[in-house]
C-alpha cells in the first residue's frame, strides 16, 4: 500500500496510524526534526537553541475549518493531529454548542494537514474535549462531560489493541476524578504520567499530575505553579520542561498567557515559572503541543471581547529559528 493510500486508510478508520504506514523522510532542517520515535530511549537531535525566543505564531490554515478547533495534540512522529472541534450537528445536545475529537493526517511533518474526521469511537452527545495519545497511539485521554461523569468534565480513556483499529469504549480514568471540573489531560509520552487541571473556587484552576502505580494512578497538586488560574499543561517526554497556561500571579491582566517552568530531574519541584512574553497578546494564549527537540510549540489562541468573552480561536504554530 502506497504513503498516500495508507493515509486515507488512517482517516478512514480514525486511528492514529495503519498498519503498513511508513512515515515519510525526515523533516527539513528547522522543522520538528526532533520528535521522539515510540520506544526511543536516546537523546534527542535539536536543530534550534531551546532556550531561544519563539518566533511571531503563524495560523495553522489547514485546520482552520469553522474557526472551532481548539487543543491540537500530535503523535509521537508528527504525522497525525487530535483535536475537538464544535459539533455540526444541530440535533445533539446544546444545537451545536457541544465538542468532538477529530483526527487529521499529513504524508511528512513539513506537509499541511489534511481534512478532519471525526474518531466515532470516542464520540457522544456531551462535549468531549482536549483529546491526548499516548506514544505508542494505543491509549487516548480526553475531557467529557458524557453521562457516568461525576464533575461538570472527568478525564476518560480509550485503548486499542494496535494503531490501525478503533479505539474501544470510553470510561473513567481512576484516582483522578473528583466532584470539581477536571479537565485538559496531558499524556506524558510513555503513558505513566498525566497532566490535568482542576477547578478552584469559582473560576480558577490548578495544575495536577497523576502517577501510574500498581493500583491506578495517585494525583497529586503541583503546588509549586498554584498561584494564578494554571490550566493546559504540556511537557517534554523527559517530564523536564512544562508549559502551560496561566494568569498572572496577582490576577492582572486577568487572560492567560504562555508560561515555562522546568527542573533538573523528574522528582524535583519545578522552577520559578517565566511568561514566555513574546507570545502574549490580550486574549486567551494556551499552548497545546510542544515538539520533544523543544523547537516547535502549538497553541489556541482566543480573541476576547472588552467583558472578556470570547469571539474567535485560532491554532498557532510557533518555532524556533534553526541553529
Amino acid at each position: 500500500m502506497g504513503r498516500r493510500s495508507s493515509l486515507a486508510c488512517a482517516v478512514l478508520v480514525l486511528a492514529a496510524a495503519c498498519s503498513d504506514f511508513t512515515p515519510a523522510e525526515a523533516p527539513a532542517p528547522g522543522e520538528d526534526a526532533g520528535v521522539v520515535v515510540p520506544g526511543d530511549a536516546g537523546p534527542v537531535a535539536t536543530t534550534c537553541d531551546p532556550a531561544a525566543a519563539f518566533d511571531e505564531p503563524t495560523p495553522m490554515a489547514d485546520l482552520a475549518g469553522d474557526g472551532t478547533g481548539s487543543t491540537l495534540r500530535l503523535s509521537s512522529d508528527g504525522l497525525f493531529g487530535y483535536l475537538s472541534i464544535r459539533q455540526a450537528d444541530p440535533t445533539t445536545t446544546g444545537a451545536g454548542a457541544e465538542r468532538d475529537i477529530v483526527i487529521a493526517a499529513r504524508p511528512t511533518t513539513t506537509d499541511p494537514f489534511g481534512s478532519l474526521a471525526v474518531v466515532a469511537a470516542l464520540r457522544s452527545t456531551a462535549s468531549d474535549d482536549s483529546p491526548t495519545v499516548t506514544g505508542d497511539g494505543l491509549t487516548a485521554y480526553f475531557a467529557s462531560t458524557r453521562p457516568g461523569s461525576v464533575g461538570s468534565f472527568d478525564i476518560w480513556f480509550a485503548t486499542r489493541a494496535s494503531a490501525g483499529v478503533e479505539f474501544g469504549a470510553p470510561a473513567l480514568v481512576d484516582g483522578v476524578n473528583s466532584g470539581e471540573s477536571d479537565a485538559s489531560p496531558f499524556v506524558r509520552e510513555d503513558g505513566n504520567v498525566l497532566y490535568f487541571s482542576r477547578t478552584k473556587g469559582l473560576q480558577n484552576h490548578d495544575l495536577w499530575r497523576a502517577e501510574r502505580t500498581v493500583n491506578g494512578f495517585v494525583a497529586k497538586v503541583v503546588s509549586e505553579l498554584s498561584e494564578g488560574d494554571e490550566q493546559h499543561a504540556v511537557v517534554t517526554p523527559d517530564d523536564l520542561v512544562m508549559y502551560y497556561a496561566s494568569t498572572s500571579p496577582d490576577g492582572q491582566p486577568a487572560n492567560l498567557d504562555v508560561w515555562v517552568s522546568t527542573r533538573a530531574g523528574a522528582r524535583d519541584a519545578f522552577g520559578t515559572p517565566r511568561r514566555v512574553a513574546e507570545l502574549g497578546t490580550p486574549g486567551d494564549d494556551i499552548p497545546t503541543f510542544l515538539t520533544a527537540d523543544r523547537c516547535t510549540l502549538y497553541l489556541t489562541r482566543r480573541t476576547l471581547d472588552g467583558l472578556g468573552f470570547e469571539t474567535s480561536r485560532s491554532l498557532l504554530v510557533a518555532r524556533r529559528r534553526p541553529r
